[in-house]
Formats: C-alpha cells, structure tokens, sequence
C-alpha cells in the first residue's frame, strides 16, 4: 500500500526481524551474566579463604552481582528496537571492557584483586565482538524507526554518551502534501 504520492507508507513497512549478529551480541552478553555470577559463586565460597580480606571480598561480591545485573538489564532488552537498548547494550559493554583493561592494569601493578575477573582473555574478546556488532551497519538500521533515515555512525557514538539520536527539530510530521520550496518527489528546490 503506497500513500497518494507514491511514498511508502506505515502499513506497507514489513515488521524487520531481528538481525543474526544481533542474536550473536545476545548470546555473547548473556556469557558474560553467566561469567559475572561464576565470579560472584566463587567470591562468596572461597573469597574469605584467600586472605584478600573481608571489605576486598564484599567488594568483589557487589561488583559481580552488580555488573550482572546490568547485563542482564540490557540483555532483556536488545530485542526491543528501541535506541534506548542499544544505548544501554553498549553502555554496559564499555564498562565490562573498561573493567577489564583496570583489572589487566592493575594486575600489572601487582594488586591482588582476583575477585574483579576470572578470565579476562576470554571475556575481553566476547565484549569486545559485541561491541563492534552494536556498530554495524544493519544493527543500527534495526535500532532505527520505520521510514527514517539511519543516524551516522558519529551521531550513534555520540548518543551513548549524553546526545540524543535524534536531535530536536529534525524530525517533522507531514499530511503528505509538498510544502512551500519542496519538489513532490521530497527534494528542495
């Protein structure tokens, strides 16, 4: 069904599924939930044998059920095609990267903190792959609203920070009929 102009119109879009690599980042994040409650098993059995000390144990503890929670909170909604998921899905996955390179960092240092990470050469990899399948191409164009243009990969940066997608103004509705300077086709003059 096409509007009187020959625009596409909401009930001509096909309902778009969910892209595969998109069903990868899922599976790969919810390895990394299963990874943060292994940690936090682990931390609440043997954390108060290993002499790092009760507040580095509770410490360790909060974080694992913690970032868990966060996965799991973004896991649950990758497949909502709302910008707000991916912003949550990539917000999470910078902070487990991050964690990872300050658990690297000051392992270096010599701090004993294994309680923050199990393998971090395993886990920096997956987060890192999910990461980069956030940023496709065909995963924004998932994150995107019918009949609208797919934002620059900069504007998407931009927005998992403090910008909005979409900024204000930008956007406009229309009853279909060319304004003042617009050619019928949707080109200026």
């Amino acid at each position: 069904m096409k509007s009187a102009e020959g625009r596409p119109s909401r009930a001509s879009i096909k309902k778009r599924g969910i892209p595969w690599l998109l069903i990868v980042g899922e599976v790969l994040l919810c390895l990394s939930t299963l990874r943060y409650i292994v940690s936090f098993v682990v931390e609440i059995t043997y954390g108060w044998e290993t002499g790092s000390g009760m507040a580095m144990s509770v410490l360790g503890m909060l974080f694992n059920i913690t970032m868990a929670l966060l996965t799991v909170d973004s896991v649950m909604g990758i497949a909502s095609a709302r910008p707000r998921s991916w912003r949550k899905v990539m917000r999470v996955s910078l902070v487990m990267v991050a964690s990872n390179l300050l658990y690297r960092v000051a392992n270096m240092m010599g701090a004993d903190i294994n309680y923050v990470m199990l393998n971090d050469e395993i886990m920096f990899p997956m987060v890192a792959a999910t990461v980069v399948i956030m940023l496709l191409p065909s995963v924004r164009e998932f994150y995107t609203a019918p009949l609208a243009e797919v934002p620059p990969l900069r504007r998407w940066l931009a927005y998992i920070f403090v910008w909005p997608l979409v900024p204000n103004g930008t956007y406009r509705f229309s009853d279909g009929k060319p304004e003042e300077g617009e050619c019928t086709d949707g080109r200026s003059l």
